[in-house]
């Protein structure tokens, strides 16, 4: 970094600058044109002292800047975001700088003996095909015998000396500056990612309702834990440690992790650091004695929770898998006995030996019942049950005065505790029967008032309707078998909640959704899903103009109504889901609407003959899904979707399915998006294999 001390030789940079300079750059600069290129940039302190120092004349000067982190400049011209190389690349960059001196083009199946090509290809695997990595596993091994023995050892030196954490190890030495330049509020968030096993997606909730529990996120003014929680997320992606694994139509983060080099970068520094025990094929298992924080059991071990010596310092219990024995521990509800060498006995139930846990995830273990020791967990905040097997919640969770988080989706679960509304401090509540069906509450859930997200719930009275109108601070609200006389009510009582930004109401079989009488939505509603039967679309729909994305489910609406007049002017609109929505013959987006559609599904649309796109109408449009449409007939020959990356169509008629296929390839409908992608199969609910056709954009 001479180049700093040359604006600045005054400086006190520590280690990053060396002595002082002779000339001054920026006044060498003056008048002419530059490029200069400042490579693993870490601080914005460095960057913003360069860039101030250069002359800027507007005469097409530019500063190129290579970071890990996406937010050292302040409103760049020009982002572009490098992720992992493809395999031809990784491999090249391996050669060049295994063997400098070679030249011409560079490929292992070519240049290495056919001993070393799979291990080659080994080592690339645990590098992620991260450059950095490849570069310096590259130069390493220049210094090294060809030798299919020495290679291995280099392989599996490089997870030993990743599990040792030690910093001039060649993997460490790359890894370390980025967890080292976080600030501390993130480094227990990232270390965090240590307890999931490798390469699983996480849920962006998950992680955050657990960071919550843990009491990683700082209080901010105006902002709430969540949105705090959010922004560091964020933060770690930008710093290229967190990897998006799938997101939302508006981007925001869905599921995440870590790659897997980062992974084996920081188990070690979390075991080492005893802020995390995880307990699998590697770690076979507990030293007696030792002190554990945060214990998480991966798939495939048989160790039993009864077996821990001391559990008296767990706080956060993880459990992933199945693993027969632990959850024959997590079941059982009749007392244990443990033996001594006296032939005493002392009854232990399991749970007694981690009362002291704030956080408890069995998120898909196969537990059938919740024990009514679940009461004693007083310093529990988060419970995670969902997707396991459970029917029931005892009345003794009333007892868990701390939690902020019950998560019972997808369990058994169709009715919840009258005492539930204790939970004074309970942020999240969420609990389904299955995928769709909701669960009971008793009209006091009304008076927690710190709730922020609660779904999908059933209400059958209307003043627990009105009762619902104390939420103020929710953001999420979904209601399932709701009635159609309690409409009125709902509107005046979702009219309060200024700060929904996700409502999802469904009505019982059969009924209608009566929502017209809304005069003011909450302004901010980003998500809306209704399910069941309409007269109309809700007038105050149009009002929305944060609306991202809307669902819209066996509404089965009149073909005497016009479907798409309260969405089409919706500039926020970017994803629109339609399924058994509209009994009528003909769709038409009319011209100029729906301009910032980037995703539209259209299903189960019995009755339709026609879609019509007029001129400049979806000009966004980057995915189409059209299925069990069967009396559609071929699109309008003029209909052109220039911005189509991808186009699914299923459970179609043959010459719907003909039709298209010929004028994609003779390039009538959109000329650039040309490769099918493989058959494959679905199955409907009567059992039916379907054929899936689907196109997609040649980059």
């Amino acid at each position: 970094m001479r180049i700093l001390r040359q604006f600045d030789p005054t400086s006190n940079m520590g280690q990053i600058v060396d002595a002082a300079a002779t000339i001054n750059i920026g006044q060498k600069l003056n008048g002419r044109r530059y490029l200069i290129v400042l490579d693993n940039v870490w601080s914005r302190q460095v960057y913003t002292l360069i860039a101030n120092h250069l002359p800027n004349q507007g005469a097409g000067s530019r500063i190129i800047i290579t970071s890990r982190n996406s937010n050292l400049a302040d409103q760049p011209d020009y982002t572009h975001k490098l992720d992992g190389l493809i395999n031809e690349e990784a491999e090249e960059l391996f050669l060049r700088r295994l063997v400098p001196q070679r030249q011409g083009s560079y490929s292992l199946d070519e240049y290495l003996p056919e001993n070393l090509r799979g291990m080659s290809k080994k080592i690339l695997d645990k590098c992620d095909r991260l450059p950095l990595a490849v570069a310096a596993i590259g130069s390493s091994l220049s210094n090294k015998p060809m030798s299919e023995s020495v290679w291995k050892k280099f392989h599996d030196s490089l997870a030993s000396e990743m599990a040792s954490g030690s910093e001039h190890s060649i993997i460490g030495s790359i890894l370390r500056p980025s967890f080292v330049d976080l600030p501390d509020n993130l480094k227990s968030c990232f270390l965090y990612f240590s307890i999931f096993p490798e390469d699983q997606p996480i849920s962006r909730g998950r992680l955050i309702r657990s960071w919550l529990a843990e009491g990683f996120i700082e209080e901010k003014k105006g902002k709430t834990p969540e949105e705090v929680a959010e922004t560091y997320l964020d933060e770690l992606i930008r710093r290229s440690l967190v990897r998006v694994c799938t997101s939302e139509i508006d981007d925001r983060v869905k599921t995440c992790h870590v790659l897997r080099l980062y992974h084996e970068f920081i188990v070690p520094l979390s075991v080492n650091g005893n802020f995390v025990t995880v307990v699998d094929h590697k770690s076979k298992s507990i030293s007696p004695g030792e002190k554990v924080r945060r214990l998480s059991f991966h798939e495939q071990f048989p160790t039993k929770l009864s077996e821990i010596s001391d559990s008296k310092h767990v706080r956060t219990l993880f459990v992933f898998g199945h693993m027969d024995e632990l959850t024959k521990d997590m079941i059982s509800l009749r007392s244990r006995y443990i033996r001594k060498n006296t032939g005493s006995s002392t009854a232990v139930k399991v749970f007694d030996k981690f009362r002291l846990l704030k956080v408890l995830d069995l998120q898909e273990v196969p537990l059938q019942e919740l024990p009514k020791k679940i009461g004693s967990f007083v310093l529990l905040k988060c419970l995670n049950l969902r997707r396991t097997r459970i029917e029931t919640v005892p009345d003794s969770i009333a007892k868990l005065y701390l939690l902020e988080t019950l998560d019972l989706k997808y369990t058994l679960v169709k009715e919840l505790p009258k005492w539930i509304h204790k939970l004074k401090k309970l942020r999240h509540l969420l609990v389904s029967c299955g995928e769709a069906q909701g669960a009971k509450v008793s009209s006091a859930i009304g008076s927690l008032s710190s709730l922020q997200k609660m779904s999908l719930i059933v209400v059958d009275k209307d003043e627990d309707i009105v009762k619902l109108g104390n939420l103020v601070q929710l953001r999420k609200l979904g209601l399932a078998d709701l009635e159609k006389k309690f409409g009125s009510k709902l509107c005046e009582t979702i009219q309060k909640m200024e700060n929904l930004s996700k409502f999802d109401v469904r009505a019982k079989t059969g009924e209608f959704l009566w929502l017209e009488q809304m005069e003011t939505p909450p302004k901010n509603i980003q998500r809306l899903h209704l399910k069941g039967r309409l007269q109309r679309l809700p007038s105050w729909i149009s009002l929305l103009s944060s609306l991202v994305k809307v669902v819209l489910k066996c509404s089965k609406l009149s073909s005497h109504q016009n479907p798409l007049e309260m969405l089409e002017g919706l500039s926020s609109l970017m994803e629109l889901e339609m399924i058994d929505y509209y009994i009528g013959i003909k769709l038409v987006f009319k011209a100029r609407s729906f301009k910032n559609l980037r995703k539209l599904h259209v299903e189960q649309f019995d009755e339709l003959i026609e879609v019509v796109v007029e001129d400049m109408a979806l000009s966004m449009l980057k995915r189409l899904t059209i299925c069990k449409c069967k009396q559609l007939k071929p699109l309008t020959p003029r209909l052109s979707l220039g911005q189509l990356e991808e186009l699914e169509l299923y459970d179609m008629s043959d010459a719907f399915l003909s039709d298209i296929q010929r004028r994609i390839h003779q390039g009538e409908l959109v000329d650039h998006i040309q490769e099918p992608v493989p058959s494959s199969s679905s199955t409907t609910e009567r059992g039916i294999s379907t054929e899936i056709r689907s196109y997609r954009h040649i980059s």
